[in-house]
């Protein structure tokens, strides 16, 4: 048997098939019902069910609607319910009792509460009657108390059990006890209201009961009108949800229903809580759905109802019940629903006067104070105020506005039934948008209005209401106004467009509407401005209008580089105008987008003919002053422009320019700030402020502006190039040729870029790269003199001097002012071995550019290497004075001085240098070489170890610490470093010679010579080389061979002193006198004070038996107060044979001080004491120099004992002469040997008759 099918009950049959008559809102319905299938618990799930909505809109829209279908849905839910609103609010207990009563009829009665309130309504009798009789003078209570006492009392007769309270209570006697009692109450709400508590206690552990009951019972209760209710219950439903009054289940769902926002200050905290609902009109599709539920289908007059309704679901509502049928019916519905519309609006008004002033106050579009007072003359005091509390007046600010749809139904009702009094109250509101225009206008330039927001809102609302009085006179200048702000304000274009829907649809009127159907329709499309322009070009409208809406459609051409037909209409404009200046400064733009420069300035040049004070026009004639290259003129015109118009703020970026362009980059950068000020994302004023920046060295300033600009136009070639050069100059190569190469695949094709890239390449040191842009690049560009001169450099660099001559020669041909061009041919030509043509570059480098820093230091070089000093200190210091930092020209000035013996001066240089940076290895190098020159050899090898820290393969630094070390004794060091220095540079003849005086020092002669032949072998002109073999072969006694390397050298520098003074001493040697004395009188010409070359001399005029010019050679040189001990020694073998004793002992003195146990000292000490004071006398002093010298070497000890044994033994004196000339190296001493024989044969026998036959034997032709 089938199951018996459950019967409706009416009451929900009823709801069902009300249910099927909704229409729309499928969006909020499916919302609710989706949230009370959802978990409240959010420890259960992630997404929780919502408990506070808010559904907010004007009336009308449906608010009431809505939360009944949702009531409904919750019912289907299986939910207990509850609704509230105005009706049932009078107080917090008025309301939880209407609650409480609707919830006990779906789930029985709630005790708990029901105790609570009879509690409540005992304590509020009591209360009553405590308050003191009515006073007889006919007080009557505050409107306030009058509040407190209808919520208290006044709705307590509508509940149930009730009447008592309502039999008793005189509400007004209550007010004025009430009247008392209002401040206790403020100050003592919680405390006092201990019952009201309580009953909301009560009420929320009857919540807990009813979710509790069972499994997912939701609560949900609906509080509506909340504008009016909320009044009662808006601070306890936040304590209620905060808990005050017990913790809320978690299955109670509250929903708000109102007209207005939740207060912020009061709902901030609980805001993310709100689900909030906004009701809107209905689309065009849910209002065709209701009208076709309704039965209303008639395409003519559903077209009329949405025309009608404004689409406000009450209206449609309205009208779909009045059975239409015809179009006709809904015009004849319209003044009885408009005026029923109005009065729903205005049903909680009960004052006429206060409906007058809302229905007047809806006529301006917006509404500040001073327009109120104009729309509402005479209006109360406190009515501007009461009018901002309206649910149907929204807005913060300055200004306020009524809702669309209440506003619309309040002016159609204003006109239907007042037309003459509507067109007066326009005209009056025009009037006053009039003045107010007026009034800017008197401080505003004329070209200055439509760009001045004030200007151009009054004239739109002017506009608005001159067409509402009167459309048909006040259309054209309407229409003109709408050609003229699509050009200067297109932005506003939109609420013009508004406006003229607006005027048409509040003014009903047909040429109007047809008008602004029009515009709209042209507006929608994909070019809106030329759109709306074409239809304000038609044929019938009023020449300005035409003319102005020419010469704005042709200005969007133009700017759009559809050139022609800008020109086209330009013209036109002009025809039907010839008096308007903006077209032919429109036009001027055409002209120059397509390069006709001398047509844009005549038109300019009439423009600013016909308006001296256009400052647009003078600052587009300085763009194209600009762009012409005259940068002086285009600020002239811009700054007049700017004069005129301050917020001409591109303006400022085209002066900007014309500043950076003429070398102004201070005022360049000044510039393109103030117009940044105001125009934050101006990407052109950043790039252009970024590449004075780069311009003026401010690297990071510049990549920071580069970078903004990048960002906000990712194509921004020159921005992307710019900032590539400030990378480059930074020294951020990679990013540099990032940028580049972001530049070449954008597409660019000059080959500026690939010029560019290929420089970084070059300065990074990948040669192949850069030649391969730089090649490219001259490809696209054979004229490009930068590419020309860096491929130059780049020959150069490989070795190809004649390939990078032509290439820099190539460069200055096409430019023969590029300093730097010139600066590099120079230096070709100096690597080249071209010192001449060098210099000429670098000369005429600095005749273009005085202050070319780099030039000054490379021909300062130049000057070094030629060896004039002078003029090399000259430029360096000249470089110095322009960049005192300039590390290069301190450490190179730093050579010069030491070349030109000013060795302080250098120290302070290259210190200076160093200071500046510590790893210089060339200064550092520089500087060891100068402490070793002047005999520091320590603080040397610390410079040039630090050099080589730095660069290990430094050859030149390593060859010098070699030196130092030989200085310093350390020989083993010095000859390993010179000899690793020569296996990195096996040529280096100062390295080689160097090497020779190491192996001198460790005895090793043979090497000597040869290192020092090997340095001859690489220089034959190596002058200290010849002198320093020539004197090593003079030390070996091979006499011939050091004449031919003396003579050879003097043969290069007949003024070498040394030579001279070496090839006199072999001559002497070798016995040639005059020979030698000759050599050594040409050292004391050229040095008089050369002490060596008197005793040399001396010497040498005492072998040749000249004794007085001996002797006075021997006491100049004494005179000259030397400190060598040599010296000494040399002097005293003269003055014993002249007989000078006492010259002799101040000579011996001399030679004693260093170390008076010299064998030579105690010789010459003997030889003293021999010849003053006998043989007898002597022989100590004898003694004490045979056993002096029987320590040293071969040669000493064969001279110590011929001559010894010719004084104190008794060996035949031959004997002792043919053995010391069988020592190899006697022949080295054997000319100063016979000096001393010959002394000794002066003496008394029997020592002078032995040293004769001695002497006999060494004088021998057979001797050496």
């Amino acid at each position: 048997m089938a199951q018996a099918r459950k019967r409706l009950s009416r009451a929900e049959a009823l709801r069902r098939r009300a249910g099927a008559q909704f229409v729309g809102r499928r969006a909020q319905l499916a919302l609710f019902a989706e949230n009370l299938r959802r978990n409240p618990d959010s420890e259960a799930t992630d997404d929780p069910a919502d408990f506070l909505f808010h559904v907010r809109g004007v009336g009308g829209v449906g608010k009431s609607t809505l939360i009944a279908e949702w009531r409904e849905a919750a019912r289907r839910a299986g939910a207990l319910t509850a609704v509230v609103d105005e009706n049932d609010v009078h107080g917090v207990e008025s309301a939880l009792s209407a609650i409480a009563r609707q919830l006990a009829d779906q789930a029985g009665p709630l005790k708990e509460f029901d105790r609570a309130l009879d509690q409540h309504r005992r304590s509020l009798q009591a209360a009553a009657d405590r308050a003191p009789a009515p006073p007889t003078g006919g007080e009557t209570a505050s409107l306030p108390a009058r509040m407190v006492t209808q919520a208290a009392f006044g709705a307590a007769s509508m509940l149930p059990g009730a009447g008592v309270v309502a039999a008793v209570a005189n509400p007004e006697n209550v007010a004025l006890g009430a009247d008392r009692l209002i401040a206790g109450l403020r100050q003592r709400r919680r405390g006092n209201d201990s019952e009201e508590e309580a009953l909301s206690r009560a009420f929320v552990a009857e919540l807990e009961k009813l979710c509790g009951a069972r499994d997912n019972q939701w609560v949900v209760i609906f509080l509506d009108t909340w504008e009016l209710t909320g009044r009662h219950l808006d601070a306890w439903l936040r304590e209620f949800i905060d808990g005050a009054y017990g913790e809320v289940p978690l299955d109670v769902v509250i929903v708000l229903a109102g007209r207005d926002e939740l207060s912020e200050r009061d709902w901030g905290t609980l805001r993310s809580e709100v689900v909030d609902v906004p009701l809107d009109v209905f689309t065009e599709q849910e209002t065709r759905e209701l009208l076709a539920v309704r039965g209303v289908t008639d395409p003519e007059v559903v077209e009329a109802v949405l025309g009608l309704s404004m689409r406000l679901p009450l209206l449609v509502a309205l009208l779909a019940q009045t059975g239409l049928q015809a179009v006709d019916d809904v015009a004849d519905a319209d003044a009885d629903l408009t005026d029923h519309a109005v009065e729903r609006f205005l049903q909680w008004i009960p004052e006429p006067d206060r409906r007058e002033t809302v229905l007047a106050a809806a006529l301006p579009l917006q509404l500040n104070h001073d327009l109120f007072a104009c729309a509402v003359p005479g209006a109360a005091a406190d009515a501007w105020d009461w009018l901002l509390d309206q649910p149907f007046v929204s807005g913060r600010g300055s200004y306020r506005q009524y809702h669309a749809v209440v506003r619309a139904s309040m002016l159609r009702r204003q006109r239907m039934h007042s037309p003459t009094a509507w067109s007066a109250a326009h005209t009056r509101l025009a009037e006053h948008f009039t003045a107010a225009r007026e009034a800017l206008e008197r401080r505003l330039p004329e070209r200055k209005r439509r760009t001045d927001e004030q200007w151009r809102r009054a004239t739109l609302n002017e506009t608005y209401h001159l067409l509402c009085a009167d459309p048909a006179a006040n259309l054209a200048q309407a229409l003109e106004h709408v050609a003229r702000i699509t050009g200067v304000a297109r932005a506003d274009l939109p609420a013009w467009l508004d406006m003229l829907r607006q005027a048409a649809q509040d003014g009903d009127h047909p040429e109007l509407t047809r008008w602004a159907g029009k515009l709209r329709t042209a507006a929608a499309e994909e070019q809106p401005e030329t759109a709306v322009l074409t239809v304000l070009c038609a044929p019938g409208l009023p020449p300005h209008v035409r003319a102005w809406a020419l010469a704005e459609r042709g200005d969007y051409h133009s700017m759009s580089d559809r050139t022609p037909e800008a020109i086209a209409d330009l013209d036109r404009a002009i025809a039907l105008m010839p008096g308007l200046p903006d077209a032919r400064a429109y036009r001027s733009r055409a002209h120059v987008e397509r390069g006709d420069e001398q047509a844009a300035m005549a038109d300019l040049d009439a423009a600013l003919a016909l308006d001296p004070e256009y400052a647009w026009a003078l600052c587009f004639r300085g763009v194209i002053h600009l762009d012409a290259g005259r940068p002086d003129e285009a600020m002239a015109d811009v700054t007049a422009g700017l004069a005129l118009d301050p917020d001409l703020n591109w303006a400022l970026i085209v002066r900007g320019e014309a500043h950076r362009e003429a070398g102004r980059l201070e005022e360049a950068v000044a510039d393109f700030t103030t117009a940044l000020e105001t125009i934050p994302e101006a990407g052109w004023a950043l790039s252009r402020r970024g590449e004075a920046h780069r311009q003026a060295g401010r690297l990071d300033a510049a990549i920071v502006d580069l970078t903004a600009a990048i960002e906000l136009d990712g194509e921004d070639e020159s921005a992307l190039g710019s900032r590539g050069l400030a990378h480059h100059a930074a020294g951020r190569l990679e990013e540099a040729v990032a940028d580049f190469t972001a530049v070449i695949e954008l597409g660019a094709t000059d080959g500026w870029a690939l010029a560019q890239r290929g420089n970084s390449h070059r300065v990074a040191g990948r040669r192949e790269e850069a030649m391969a842009d730089l090649t490219a690049a001259l490809e696209a560009n054979p004229a490009d003199d930068v590419a020309l001169a860096r491929r130059g450099e780049l020959h150069r660099l490989a070795g190809r001097f004649e390939e990078a001559l032509a290439d820099v020669t190539a460069a200055l041909e096409l430019d023969p002012g590029y300093v730097w061009a010139l600066g590099e041919r120079g230096q070709l030509h100096q690597e080249a071995g071209r010192p001449e043509e060098a210099l000429a570059d670098f000369t005429a480098a600095l005749e273009l550019s005085p202050d070319y820093a780099w030039a000054l230091v490379q021909r300062g070089e130049l000057h070094c290497l030629a060896g004039r000093l002078e003029e090399a200190a000259a430029d360096l210091t000249a470089a110095l004075e322009l960049d005192p930092a300039y590390v290069t020209a301190l450490a190179q000035r730093g050579l010069v001085h030491r070349l030109a013996g000013r060795p302080e001066e250098a120290l302070a240089d290259l210190s200076a240098a160093l200071q500046l940076d510590p790893a210089n290895e060339w200064a550092l190098a520089e500087r060891g070489e100068l402490h070793r020159l002047e005999g520091r050899p320590e603080e040397a090898v610390a410079d040039l170890s630090a050099a080589l820290a730095l660069d290990p393969a430094y050859g030149w630094a390593l060859a010098r610490r070699g030196g130092a070390h030989r200085l310093a004794g350390r020989l083993e060091e010095a000859l390993a470093d010179l000899s690793a220095a020569l296996q990195l540079d096996p040529a280096s003849a100062w390295t080689l010679g160097e090497r020779s005086l190491a192996h001198q020092q460790v005895g090793r002669l043979e090497e000597a010579v040869a290192d020092l032949s090997a340095a001859l072998a690489v220089d034959p002109g190596y002058g200290w080389a010849l002198v320093r073999r020539g004197e090593f072969h003079r030390s070996a006694g091979r006499l011939e061979e050091a004449l031919a390397d003396l003579s050879a050298a003097l043969e290069l520098d007949p003024g070498y002193v040394s030579a001279l003074l070496q090839r006199g001493d072999v001559h002497r040697r070798a016995g040639r006198f005059e020979e030698a004395t000759a050599d050594l009188t040409a050292v004391l010409e050229l040095e008089p004070e050369h002490v060596w070359a008197l005793v040399l001399r001396a010497c040498t005029h005492q072998l040749a038996g000249r004794e007085a010019e001996a002797v006075a050679d021997a006491s100049a040189a004494l005179s000259r107060n030397s400190d060598d001990p040599e010296v000494g020694s040399f002097l005293v073998m003269i003055f014993l044979q002249a007989g000078r004793f006492q010259e002799a002992r101040e000579a011996l003195r001399r030679a004693a001080q260093p170390d008076p146990d010299d064998s030579d000292v105690l010789l010459d000490t003997a030889m003293l004491a021999l010849l003053e004071g006998g043989r007898e006398a002597s022989l100590a002093a004898w003694n004490d120099y045979a056993a002096a010298a029987g320590a040293g070497k071969e040669l000493e000890v064969a001279a110590a004992a011929l001559l010894h044994g010719l004084v104190v033994g008794s060996a035949p004196p031959d004997a002792l002469a043919r053995a010391f000339l069988s020592v190899p190296q006697g022949r080295l001493v054997l000319v100063d040997v016979r000096a001393y024989v010959e002394a000794l044969t002066r003496v008394e026998a029997p020592v002078g008759p032995r040293a004769d036959a001695a002497l006999r034997v060494l004088r021998a032709p057979d001797a050496p």
